[in-house]
């Protein structure tokens, strides 16, 4: 019987052959990456294909599909709060704005779409006000005259994950989520410098929330932050399908330009113009912000993972040896694409669970 066609050098998903950066699927102990392959419903068998890989770009896609489906399922359970068109309390639903928040780690939008304002990242503030989302006014809930107003409550904030009780519950069970960090961390990059090359600077717009990095003449919005890098997208990423990505080392002192546009040159808006020094200091606010969220949302899913596994009781040796012999960490970093997955809180990093 002859031996299967191993194709190491395809990705298992997009069958793109390249040179970049690839994972082993089952190169994982924790096996995130097997769960990630769980939301597309696809089952791939370790001994018919002990040397499948998935290419970077797959990588990322299926953690934003992760946090879209995560989304989705909280925008709908708010959705089942609000009060039914027959009801009498529906009838003041303008006196108090109902809002939910939308997907906020992939904020996507085309100038061509008119959305040029609304492309990129806020600053997050523990003391703002919740963004505004889908808004529902009086004409759309009911009916009734709006003599009838009554206050309908607005939807509680979803309360803030706490970093030191998960790392306490992990402490006392024993349970390990963070190793020490190879290489810089944030703290050692986000140090503002007194002078940067003049090749990038950033833009907003007149009514714009949100910062946009202009690279040689080029424009792009934040896509994605992690604990050493920050990816920059084309602004024609959703319009145009486009691939051009810029990865920024978060002192902002090297740029990889990874993906070439796949469009014509565009005409796009200008806004005002600051320089690193003026846009650094809230994007790196920014940056740390996501960086943490993600670091506890990380470790409480590993945690009660962890917990779950030690009510239903040991593996059994057949489950045992089939599971995976290194972390999804270690092989990202083996393989060159640990910088573009990793989030950590400062000095320590858990394991991948988006």
């Amino acid at each position: 019987m002859s031996k299967p066609v191993r194709l190491a050098s395809f990705c298992r998903l997009c069958l793109v052959k390249s040179n970049a950066s690839k994972v082993s699927i089952f190169e994982d102990q924790s096996g995130a990456l097997q769960d990630l392959l769980k939301l597309i419903e696809l089952e791939i068998n370790a001994t018919e294909e002990p040397n499948a890989v998935v290419c970077f770009e797959c990588v990322v896609t299926l953690e934003g599909f992760q946090q879209f489906k995560e989304q989705c399922h909280t925008n709908d359970e708010f959705l089942k709060t609000v009060p039914p068109a027959g009801e009498e309390d529906a009838a003041s639903c303008a006196s108090s704005e109902l809002s939910c928040h939308f997907l906020e780690d992939d904020p996507i939008a085309s100038e061509e779409e008119g959305d040029d304002d609304d492309v990129g990242l806020e600053i997050l503030n523990a003391d703002s006000e919740p963004e505004e989302g889908l808004v529902l006014d009086e004409e759309e809930v009911c009916d009734e005259p709006k003599a009838k107003k009554a206050k309908v409550a607005r939807k509680k904030s979803v309360p803030k994950l706490d970093l030191e009780e998960i790392d306490r519950q992990c402490k006392e069970h024993n349970i390990k989520v963070h190793r020490k960090v190879e290489g810089p961390t944030l703290d050692d990059l986000q140090v503002l410098k007194d002078s940067y090359p003049d090749y990038f600077y950033f833009e907003k717009g007149t009514q714009a929330r949100y910062y946009k990095l202009v690279y040689y003449g080029e424009r792009f919005h934040v896509s994605n932050f992690t604990e050493r890098y920050t990816y920059w997208m084309c602004m024609h990423r959703k319009k145009r399908n486009c691939p051009a990505q810029i990865c920024v080392r978060n002192d902002y002192g090297d740029f990889e330009r990874r993906h070439e546009h796949n469009h014509e040159e565009l005409k796009e808006k200008e806004g005002k113009a600051f320089t690193p020094r003026q846009a650094l200091p809230e994007l790196f606010e920014i940056c740390r912000s996501r960086v943490m969220h993600k670091t506890a949302m990380r470790r409480k899913k590993i945690l009660e993972r962890k917990l779950k596994e030690l009510e239903e009781g040991p593996d059994t040796d057949e489950e045992a040896n089939s599971k995976p012999s290194a972390g999804l960490k270690r092989v990202l970093r083996q393989s060159g694409v640990m910088d573009g997955l990793e989030e950590s809180d400062g000095d320590e990093s858990d394991e991948w669970n988006e």
